[in-house]
């Protein structure tokens, strides 16, 4: 009895469950209504499915666009707070003996305060014409200009109207005259002999063969004259205390460079946070040639430096501590 009963139970368990009821092949006509009934109303459920999807994807779409529209309001009125808070640059004006180590400044303040570079003059050397229009509209432009201008009465009441204060940067012209041999060097060697036409006198023909010594003779006797008069006019002006005016010193960016944008920082009523310091390299790019302030002592005969300093009296020598 137990025997059968196992048996029974073990082909109960491994028989094969029953096969589902086939389904008709052939349906009734009401079969087939129902059946389509059917498949319409699920495409129609698909289809409203599909519609609302699409008007949710729809509806996300226009909030993310509508966050991002937020987004860049806030970032507007962020940046017109940060504007508002950080009011615009000065302009700076550098007039500046040439060869004086201005465009290493020039471009110093520049890139590091993210000024553009203006030109308020004709460009001729030492003898540089402010031009009003330039001067009218540089004074608002928070931009930064270097130039050469002449201490003529029109240069300085133009620029005391229009732009009311500016530096003076010089450097004892016996040693920016020897720079501006080589510069004159230079604009030869590059083909730019038509910036000559802005220098007078121009050099004259032959001039660029003659030997280094010659050349500072002939600078000597045709330049450095006009060179110690710009210097002295200017001086004369600056003296008289009426304007607004910084004096800066080649040596003082030879010496202590931090010193001296702190300088003009201050003197812009710039903060100092404002500047970012990254030293530019002392080299061609920035007309830079030499840092030695008596290097024309070793180059200039005995009769140069005479009639060199034949020009520049005591007292200026004293006031700047240059050495005869």
């Amino acid at each position: 009895m137990t025997d059968r009963t196992d048996a029974e139970a073990v082909t109960e368990t491994v028989s094969p469950p029953c096969a589902p009821e086939a389904v008709p092949q052939d349906l009734t006509e009401d079969g087939r209504a129902t059946l389509a009934a059917s498949l319409a109303d699920a495409e129609e459920r698909i289809r409203q499915l599909t519609a609302e999807r699409d008007r949710f994807r729809s509806s996300f779409d226009a909030c993310l666009a509508a966050i991002e529209a937020e987004r860049q309001e806030r970032r507007a009125a962020e940046a017109e707070l940060e504007r508002l808070r950080t009011p615009p640059l000065p302009s700076i004006l550098i007039n500046t003996m040439p060869k004086s180590g201005s465009v290493y400044i020039h471009k110093h303040l520049g890139q590091a305060l993210g000024m553009p570079f203006s030109n308020l003059g004709n460009g001729y050397t030492l003898a540089d014409q402010v031009q009003y229009w330039s001067a009218k509209s540089f004074i608002g432009a928070s931009s930064i200009a270097q130039n050469h201008f002449e201490p003529s009465d029109i240069n300085i009441q133009i620029l005391d109207r229009l732009v009311g204060r500016w530096i003076l940067h010089i450097r004892d012209p016996r040693q920016a005259l020897l720079s501006w041999v080589h510069h004159l060097d230079l604009l030869k060697a590059e083909n730019r002999e038509d910036a000559l036409l802005w220098v007078t006198p121009t050099p004259p023909p032959g001039y660029f063969e003659l030997a280094l010594t010659d050349k500072i003779g002939w600078n000597v006797v045709h330049y450095f004259p006009a060179l110690v008069d710009w210097l002295r006019g200017w001086l004369k002006v600056y003296d008289r205390g009426r304007f607004n005016i910084l004096l800066t010193t080649y040596d003082e960016l030879i010496t202590d460079e931090h010193r001296l944008f702190g300088r003009i920082l201050d003197f812009h009523g710039i903060a100092r946070q404002r500047f970012q310091f990254t030293p530019l390299p002392k080299d061609r790019g920035v007309h830079f040639r030499k840092g030695d302030p008596d290097e024309w002592r070793s180059v200039y005969t005995p009769s140069q430096i005479d009639a060199c300093n034949a020009l520049l009296p005591d007292h200026l020598l004293e006031r700047f501590g240059w050495n005869r």
